[in-house]
């Protein structure tokens, strides 16, 4: 017990346990200062993997570590010389560092065996790029290192390159195939196609857009028809001339000042970077559409409307809403989906939404304006385009 006239704990000149405010207050900053996620690592580290998953149990099959480098992409490949057996490509980078721009101390693709649930390394091959993308391409591999575009095929202890092509003086993101068209987006020279010639073993440019932009994402819809993202937000179709191959190879084998332009045939503000898009039906039966998801988790489709008695309903509908809709901050609807570029043969699916929103007599004047009967009517004919896609 203290003594006579002493306090207790805490109390001033007493043989007792002292506790002052600061011993508090000490460990208070020590519990602020608990570290919520891991060690950063040191240098120019990363904790990059690759891990095979079975899809169907959502289990992990096998995990190797790279080891500090960095996996920017990869691709199932299947070489005709390996009999048709599956294997994994992955681009990495090693030392990579985004301090006072984008540099690696080394770059390179690794090739890996899938057999019995198992990956394994066979070889690495060295490249003087970075390898943001690669698709399957005549059985071979096609790789974009750097702003080149490279076809490999299997080697056994490395990839044997086969032809090269100097696609654009920007870094390639995007890769696609079709036949014997490569697709190319980058990220500053938009889109190009080239054509790959079996006789001379060359990939030779056919068409490209005239319009810079920064691709971040892209799908073909046919032969001469790429759907594509910016990362301004802005999507939009190209379409290469019918003869642009015939123009090509009249032009002289040195210049591409004759190099055909892709046409902008659609073109839209929707807002968000886009960062994944593919062309697909979301239901049984349904009709195909290009469905595109943003880097806020947003989930939009572009449907194609077939006949010109949709168009001119739908356009004139877009119009009518628009003007009766109410702006919550007072800005105009055209001038946001054309914030970049004018609208072009696009209709916002979002606006004609708010038609549910109207007034029953908003939508009965604007029925009538459109002789479309009654409000129940249009609302019908909403529906239907709408089924079509989900």
């Amino acid at each position: 017990p203290p003594p006579a006239g002493g306090g207790g704990a805490g109390g001033g000149g007493g043989d007792g346990m002292d506790v002052s405010d600061d011993d508090d207050d000490d460990a208070d900053s020590d519990e602020k200062k608990t570290p919520v996620r891991g060690p950063v690592p040191e240098g120019d580290s990363w904790g990059s993997a690759v891990r095979l998953i079975d899809p169907a149990k959502c289990r992990t099959l096998d995990v190797l570590d790279l080891e500090g480098a960095a996996a920017l992409s990869c691709c199932a490949i299947q070489f005709a010389s390996r009999g048709g057996e599956v294997m994994l490509a992955v681009g990495i980078s090693k030392g990579l560092s985004f301090e006072g721009g984008v540099a690696a101390k080394e770059y390179g693709v690794s090739l890996y065996r899938v057999a019995e649930s198992r990956l394994t390394l066979l070889h690495t091959t060295a490249v003087d790029g970075p390898v943001l993308s690669m698709t399957q391409f005549n059985s071979k591999l096609l790789v974009g290192v750097g702003g080149l575009v490279r076809l490999y095929d299997f080697g056994k202890k490395q990839l044997l390159r086969k032809c090269e092509a100097k696609a654009s003086g920007c870094p390639v993101r995007y890769l696609s195939a079709a036949g014997d068209r490569v697709y190319v987006g980058t990220l500053g020279e938009s889109v190009k196609i080239l054509k790959f010639d079996a006789v001379r073993g060359a990939l030779n440019l056919v068409s490209r857009d005239a319009v810079p932009r920064n691709i971040t994402s892209m799908c073909v819809l046919d032969a001469d028809t790429v759907c594509a993202a910016d990362r301004f937000g802005n999507i939009f179709v190209l379409r290469s001339p019918s003869n642009a191959v015939e123009e090509t190879l009249g032009a002289s084998f040195w210049s591409d000042a004759h190099i055909p332009t892709l046409e902008t045939l659609c073109h839209q503000h929707v807002g968000e970077v886009v960062t994944g898009m593919k062309r697909a039906s979301l239901i049984s039966g349904g009709q195909e559409a290009v469905i595109y998801t943003t880097i806020t988790g947003k989930i939009g489709a572009l449907l194609p409307l077939k006949n010109k008695d949709d168009v001119e309903f739908f356009t004139a509908l877009q119009s009518k809403v628009g003007a009766a809709a109410k702006r919550p901050v007072g800005r105009d609807f055209a001038k946001y989906r054309g914030l970049y570029a004018p609208v072009k043969k696009v209709v916002d699916g979002d606006l004609v939404g708010l038609w549910g929103g109207l007034s029953g007599e908003v939508r009965a004047k604007i029925a009538e304006e459109l002789d479309r009967g009654s409000a129940a009517d249009v609302s019908k004919k909403i529906e239907g385009v709408t089924s079509m896609l989900m």
